[in-house]
C-alpha cells in the first residue's frame, strides 16, 4: 500500500508542474486576506512587499513581520499546504524604504517552493500632480524543491533534470491618492516570465493588480481587480475599528470571477504598543472537496527610532515659499489649542513656528494620527490638533 501512494505521489507531482506554472500560491498576509485579499491600495503593512512594493514607503522607521497560513485545512486525504513568510523592512528616510521577505510554501512532506525578496520603494510628488507618488518593485529569487524518498529517486526525469530547480522573477507596483480620504494602485507580478518547469513548458504566472480603496476614521474600504492566466476576479472588503476600543479591527470581504472562484473571508486585529496580531479564515464557496477553510496568522513588531522620514518627507515644500503667520497669529492658535495649515507647511515646520523646535514634531504627529496621512502629506486648509497648549499658552 505504501508503494501505491509513493507511486500516485510521484504522478500527480508531475501532473501538477507539467499542467500548471509553478508558484501559484500568493500570500497576501492576514491583513489582506481577511478583507477578501483586496489591498494593492492599501499598501499600509509590511506584506505590502508581497503584492505591491510600492506601499513600503508608507512604512515609517524599521520592523519585521512573521506569518503562517494553513490552506485548505481538514482536506480527506491528509495534505498539508503550509505558507510561512519572514519580512523585515527598513525606511531610509527619504531615500525610501527597502525590505527583504522570505517566503516557504510547502506541500507536505513532498514539494516546496522558496521565494526570497529584496524590495525597495521610493515616494516623490510630481509637478503635475498634487498628492505624494510611490513606486516600488521587487526581485526575487524563486526556488522549486523535491524532497527524495525512494519512489522519487528513481523516476526518470527527476534522474535527468535534479530535485531543484531556481529562477529570477520582479514586480512592480504604484499607489497615489486621489483626495483625502481616497487611494488607488496597481502592480504587475512576476512580469519577467521565469520558466521554472523541468520542460520549459510554463512560466510563472503573470498577475495585474488595479485598485482603489477609502481610509475613513472607523472604515476602511478596498475593492480589487485582479487578473490572472484567463482568469479575472474582483475582491472587495473593509474593516472597522471600534470608536470605544481602536486596539481591534474587524474585517470582512468577498472574492469572485471566473474559474470557479468564490472566496468568503473574515479576519480580526489586535494592536498593543507597537505589535500588531492579524487572524483572517477564508474559506472557498464553490469547493467541490470537504476543508475547514484556510486560516492565517501574523505577527508585526513594529518598532519607531528617533529619526523618520517625516523630517523630510517630501520636503520640496520646504524649498517653497512658505506662508508665514505673525506672532500673533501663532499666539491665536495656540490660545485655541489648533493650527491651520498653511501652503508649504510640514509637520517639522509647524513645530518651529508654534513651539520654536522642529524636533517636536513628533508629539505634533502623535496628536494628530487620525488626521495626518501615513505619507505626513498636509493639505493647506487642514486643521490640526495642538498638544500642550490651549489655555495654558505654552508648549511644556
Amino acid at each position: 500500500m505504501k508503494k501505491v501512494w509513493g507511486v500516485l505521489t510521484v504522478v500527480t507531482l508531475l501532473t501538477i508542474t507539467s499542467c500548471y506554472a509553478d508558484f501559484e500560491n500568493a500570500y497576501l498576509g492576514a491583513r489582506s486576506t481577511g478583507f477578501g485579499q483586496a489591498g494593492v491600495s492599501l499598501a499600509l503593512d509590511p506584506e505590502t512587499v508581497l503584492y505591491n512594493p510600492a506601499g513600503l514607503f508608507n512604512l515609517r522607521g524599521y520592523g519585521v513581520s512573521m506569518g503562517t497560513q494553513r490552506l485548505l485545512t481538514g482536506l480527506t486525504d491528509g495534505s498539508e499546504l503550509i505558507q510561512d513568510v519572514l519580512i523585515g523592512y527598513l525606511s531610509l528616510g527619504n531615500g525610501g524604504t527597502l525590505a527583504v521577505a522570505l517566503h516557504n510554501y510547502k506541500l507536505g512532506q513532498f514539494y516546496a517552493e522558496d521565494t526570497q525578496t529584496v524590495g525597495y520603494a521610493y515616494g516623490f510628488r510630481p509637478w503635475f500632480w498634487r498628492y505624494p507618488v510611490m513606486i516600488g518593485m521587487n526581485v526575487k529569487l524563486l526556488t522549486k524543491r523535491y524532497f527524495t524518498d525512494q519512489y522519487i529517486i528513481y523516476e526518470p526525469l527527476f534522474k535527468t533534470y535534479g530535485l531543484t530547480k531556481q529562477g529570477m522573477e520582479c514586480d512592480f507596483g504604484m499607489v497615489t491618492n486621489y483626495g483625502e480620504h481616497v487611494a488607488v494602485g496597481f502592480a504587475v507580478q512576476n512580469f519577467v516570465r521565469t520558466s521554472l518547469n523541468f520542460t520549459g513548458e510554463s512560466t510563472t504566472p503573470l498577475i495585474f493588480r488595479i485598485g482603489t480603496s477609502y481610509h475613513g476614521d472607523i472604515i476602511t474600504a478596498a475593492v480589487d481587480l485582479v487578473v490572472k492566466r484567463l482568469n479575472v476576479m474582483v475582491n472587495a472588503g473593509g474593516e472597522y475599528t471600534p470608536v470605544l476600543n481602536n486596539n481591534i479591527i474587524f474585517r470582512a470581504g468577498l472574492g469572485v470571477g471566473t474559474g470557479e472562484y468564490l472566496l468568503a473571508s473574515t479576519g480580526i486585529g489586535y494592536k498593543f504598543g507597537n505589535m500588531v496580531v492579524d487572524y483572517s479564515f477564508s474559506y472557498p464557496l464553490l469547493t467541490t472537496g470537504t476543508n475547514w477553510g484556510t486560516h492565517s496568522v501574523c505577527v508585526k513588531m513594529l518598532a519607531v527610532p528617533p529619526k523618520e522620514r517625516a523630517e523630510k518627507q517630501f520636503d520640496r515644500g520646504e524649498e517653497k515659499q512658505v506662508k508665514q503667520y505673525n506672532r500673533k497669529q501663532i499666539d491665536a492658535f495656540i490660545k485655541q489649542g489648533k493650527y491651520v495649515v498653511a501652503e508649504g507647511d510640514t509637520l517639522p515646520v509647524i513645530a518651529e513656528k508654534v513651539y520654536g523646535n522642529r524636533g517636536l514634531w513628533r508629539e505634533l504627529y502623535n496628536a494628530n494620527k487620525e488626521r495626518v496621512k501615513p505619507s505626513f502629506e498636509l493639505i493647506p486648509g487642514q486643521v490640526l490638533i495642538l498638544p500642550n497648549s490651549g489655555e495654558g499658552g505654552e508648549k511644556k
